[in-house]
């Protein structure tokens, strides 16, 4: 006689298992999978005229355009309020198409339950339905004709309700059998929690073309004696004519404001804002602004700052507000100015009209940025040859003569995803594919910086808890991923046709 495998030993367990196990807070959470089924799996809509044409096929069963249609309106309604109800016709037919590869799964599902004797019994599907959907209950009682009315609302008999539970608890059963399947065992546990009481170390080392950060330290004097090299002064002139609208002086104002806030379009609101400012500018002429601001305005922004908004260009205000601020007089108080916020008093403080930039201003600036440019390219190339030669000492001594000091990372836990001293999923990786016999990544680019990252060793997790391990979650963990593979090679087997446009079945194909 055949020795029974463990898969069947099994397949044998959760078949004659009573479920009433689980805990209060799966079936709370199952209640409301099967509730959101109820409220959103209606027929109505676009697709009930499409009729009962085959959208694909699993094996030797046909899934109809009918329930795609369902499927896929279950999907819209619960996207609709992620996308606050804007959906056009591309979504829809990405979601169409993920309705139909869900059904598809489901189909699969069904057929290797049905093959494999894993079913669910007519009392738990009704155990489920009396006692585990409250929204079928009335003072904690099933109630059956509330529980057909509800049915009816959304176009479901209960036989078709009830069936959909039953597939719903073998999809369950084949979940379960391969997270008891992959329950740990107790060195695995071990390992789980050594890594999770280790942590990793590293440092890094990160420069730029700063002046500052590269060390170059140069006086305006020695400057100037660089300037008188015709090439490097050639240099800085190109960098200037290349780069002059970031050294233009934009137009700004500077200005205090009032503001008297008012209800768009509402009249009442509107005239108790303008006769209240109007009344504040009568003060304005005996009193200081800021003292005036500081009471009055409305403006939480700039409240404590006396009404100050700071130096401003065009475009950064509201135009009825800037069209003001920029037109009037210096040390003025302008009249009450409406806007979409209300009623306001401007007072300009300054204004400074656009200025171009002139070489002369900003040639010492630039001059130490190309020289500071210059001598990155050059401690770059030097960096890289030791690197290339395994000289790490010599790679000390440069970032030691650049002024560039290696910094901690922190203690980083083995099952992180990234560093976070680091701030770069690139840094990341190159951290991660250090080791004691790679102690030191090449030389990375982060923006206009380079970063060079070493290994730094092991520790203990002094923050570590002294936790019991979790085996459920751990087999819940591995069970997924082994059916997530089985389900892949389960549809590599199978025969499936599909006959549904889309943006990607675009005729019937295996």
């Amino acid at each position: 006689m055949t020795k029974p495998s463990m898969a069947d030993a099994l397949k044998k367990n959760l078949n004659r298992r009573d479920w009433n196990f689980k805990s209060v807070t799966a079936l709370v959470l199952f209640a409301a999978i099967i509730l959101v089924f109820v409220l959103f799996n209606g027929y109505g809509g676009r697709f009930a005229a499409v009729g009962m044409g085959a959208a694909a096929r699993v094996n030797s069963t046909y899934i109809s355009m009918y329930d795609v249609g369902r499927e896929t309106e279950r999907l819209e309604r619960f996207y609709a309020g992620m996308l606050g109800g804007q959906m056009g016709e591309a979504q829809r037919q990405f979601l169409q198409q993920q309705a139909l590869e869900t059904l598809i799964q489901t189909e699969l599902l069904a057929q290797y339950a049905e093959k494999n004797g894993i079913y669910a019994t007519d009392r738990e599907v009704q155990e489920t339905v009396m006692k585990e959907v409250p929204v079928f209950q009335e003072d904690g009682i099933f109630r059956f004709e509330r529980y057909r009315s509800i049915l009816e609302a959304n176009h479901l008999t209960p036989a078709e309700f009830e069936e959909s539970l039953r597939r719903d608890k073998k999809k369950e059963r084949i979940r379960d059998l391969f997270q008891f399947s992959s329950s740990p065992l107790a060195i695995d546990l071990q390992t789980e929690k050594e890594l999770d009481q280790t942590a990793l170390q590293f440092q890094y080392a990160k420069f730029d073309k700063d002046e500052g950060k590269m060390g170059v330290h140069l006086s305006d004097a020695e400057v100037r004696e660089k300037l008188k090299d015709p090439e490097f002064k050639k240099k800085v002139e190109g960098d200037f004519k290349m780069n002059s609208s970031t050294y233009d002086q934009p137009e700004q104002v500077h200005a205090q404001h009032i503001l008297i806030k008012a209800e768009k379009g509402n009249a009442s609101s509107e005239s108790g804002a303008l006769k209240k400012i109007q009344e504040i500018k009568e003060k304005s002429g005996k009193m200081d602004f800021g003292k005036l601001a500081a009471q009055y305005t409305e403006d939480v922004g700039s409240k404590a700052n006396k009404g100050d908004l700071g130096s401003f260009g065009r475009g950064r205000m509201v135009p009825e507000f800037e069209t003001v601020a920029f037109a009037q007089a210096v040390g003025t108080i302008s009249d009450p100015v409406k806007s979409p916020f209300g009623y306001h008093l401007i007072k300009v403080l300054e204004h400074q009209p656009e200025r171009k930039a002139d070489l002369q201003d900003f040639e010492l600036k630039i001059a130490k940025k190309l020289i500071a440019e210059e001598k990155f390219e050059t401690e770059v190339k030097k960096l890289e040859e030791a690197l290339s030669q395994n000289k790490l000492a010599e790679v000390d001594e440069i970032l030691k003569a650049n002024s560039v000091a290696w910094r901690d990372s922190g203690p980083v836990a083995l099952s992180a995803e990234q560093v976070p001293a680091l701030g770069s999923p690139v840094l990341s990786q190159a951290a991660f594919e250090l080791s004691s016999q790679r102690p030191m990544s090449k030389l990375i680019r982060d923006g206009s910086s380079r970063v060079l990252i070493r290994w730094k060793g092991l520790s203990p997790k002094k923050d570590a808890p002294a936790k019991t391990e979790d085996s459920m979650e751990l087999a819940r963990e591995r069970g997924m991923d082994r059916m997530n593979a089985w389900l892949e090679d389960l549809r590599q087997k199978a025969h499936i046709e599909r006959n549904l446009t889309g943006p990607k079945d675009n005729s019937l194909m295996d």
